[in-house]
């Protein structure tokens, strides 16, 4: 006999199921059935049915939702393509402003710089408040923010951003703490900036530090 009798298609696999399962139970004695055995039989066709009607129920909610979703992201774009446009018309929004607002267009070729001005502020609350100048990068640039304890060789990741802000957070007051910022952007990076400290030692809150 082939093995190939039972149907791919979900919806005539439920059909044969529930076929199989009746026709089983309406001959028990026949076919030699005990009672656990037919429930195995019913609750796999049962269970095969519910599980089907869930599928075709979340199917419908999906599409609902994505639906939703789309119209949504209509609004949405229409919305921001209405206020960027208002904002670039508008004589008195620097092109820093644009830039950060992420409403301008760039050439792929501009070239990707070292941010300056990097300042940190050490707070109380365990938040290390870390800003710095865009320098000219284009706004589809990502900033990569390094960090590492003062004494200690080696920087390591604490967060990535498109804006000229970070906030490290769950950091001790008090410890000397040094960001360094990369610019990246189309698998290009600058070099690190000048590092700036969280409660320097001396004076000043900057230093120059070798990549």
């Amino acid at each position: 006999m082939s093995s190939n009798f039972l149907p791919q298609d979900d919806l005539a696999l439920q059909a044969w199921l529930n076929n199989f399962a009746e026709t089983c139970e309406k001959y028990e004695s026949e076919l030699d059935l005990d009672t656990e055995e037919l429930a195995e039989i019913n609750g796999a066709a049962s269970g095969f049915s519910t599980d089907l009607t869930a599928q075709s129920t979340a199917k419908a909610i999906l599409k609902g939702a994505t639906a939703a979703k789309n119209s949504a992201k209509t609004t949405a774009n229409a919305v921001a393509r209405k206020y960027a446009k208002e904002f670039k018309a508008n004589p008195t929004v620097s092109p820093e402003i644009l830039s950060e607002l992420q409403i301008v267009s760039n050439a792929v070729t501009s070239p990707v710089t070292t941010v300056t001005g990097v300042s940190v502020t050490g707070c109380d609350d365990g938040v290390n408040k870390i800003t710095w100048n865009r320098n000219g990068n284009s706004a589809n640039t990502t900033f990569v923010v390094e960090y590492r304890v003062d004494g200690q060789s080696n920087w390591n990741f604490a967060g990535v951003v498109t804006k000229v802000k970070f906030d490290h957070e769950n950091q001790t007051p008090g410890v000397m703490t040094w960001y360094r910022i990369i610019s990246t952007r189309a698998g290009t990076n600058s070099a690190p900036s000048v590092a700036a400290a969280a409660y320097p030692n001396s004076g000043g809150n900057s230093l120059s530090i070798a990549a």
